[in-house]
């Protein structure tokens, strides 16, 4: 039966396991974390991405975000859909405004009082002498300076660790100005910094690792 045509590939939900942490495998390496082969699809011409790709079934591989886009341009667009098909929709838009515009009105008013949030609470450093330890705080942005949510941070050599808040904002307890501080996050590369150096800094930029890692989704064109 032939297949219906390609319109779109992605990898929605990258893996959670390093690449460098994953035994090398067959094609690829082995990720422990999904029991899978993840194969290395970075050194691969974008006729054999495709071609392993239309052969269908559960695919995980290591391909870089370029190639990504660039396989895209490749597949067939979705099918264009009917001018009938086109006025029901434009119809059930207007209709759900409507509704959503009555709604609005009459919606009561709610409070808008805020109520103070308590502060989380910064990790103590195990057995750390807390009268002699420092605070180091700092934020976490990406290339375009946004904010990153949920950035583990952790003293090398130590189990005390922090996550980034909502505005990328951190708070954890050091020993010394020499202690080494590890940011990882999913889809970023890793990185070390010196406590002395964040502290003159008091921000961190985490640039996205050029390939990504995880199942890739083929999304086909269907027909009405």
């Amino acid at each position: 039966m032939k297949r219906a045509p390609m319109h779109n590939i992605s990898i929605p939900e990258p893996c959670q396991q390093e690449w460098d942490d994953m035994d090398d495998h067959q094609q690829g390496r082995y990720c422990h974390n999904c029991q899978k082969t993840v194969i290395d699809m970075r050194a691969m011409t974008d006729g054999q991405i495709l071609s392993l790709l239309s052969s269908g079934g559960k695919i995980c591989g290591n391909i870089n975000k370029e190639q990504l886009a660039r396989l895209n341009t490749y597949v067939q667009p979705a099918a264009p859909r009917s001018g009938l098909f086109t006025s029901v929709l434009r119809i059930a838009a207007g209709l759900a405004a409507l509704f959503s515009y009555s709604a609005a009105v009459a919606k009561p008013a709610y409070s808008t009082e805020q109520h103070p949030v308590a502060p989380k609470r910064l990790d103590i450093l195990p057995n750390a002498d807390t009268t002699s330890s420092k605070v180091i705080s700092g934020t976490v942005v990406d290339h375009d300076k946004q904010a990153l949510v949920g950035v583990s941070i952790n003293v090398k050599g130590s189990k005390a660790f922090a996550t980034t808040d909502a505005q990328g904002k951190f708070s954890l307890f050091v020993n010394s100005e020499d202690d080494i501080l590890q940011f990882r996050y999913i889809g970023f590369e890793n990185k070390e910094l010196p406590v002395r150096k964040l502290r003159k800094s008091r921000s961190l930029t985490l640039e996205m690792k050029a390939s990504v890692l995880g199942e890739v989704v083929v999304t086909q064109v269907t027909n009405r």
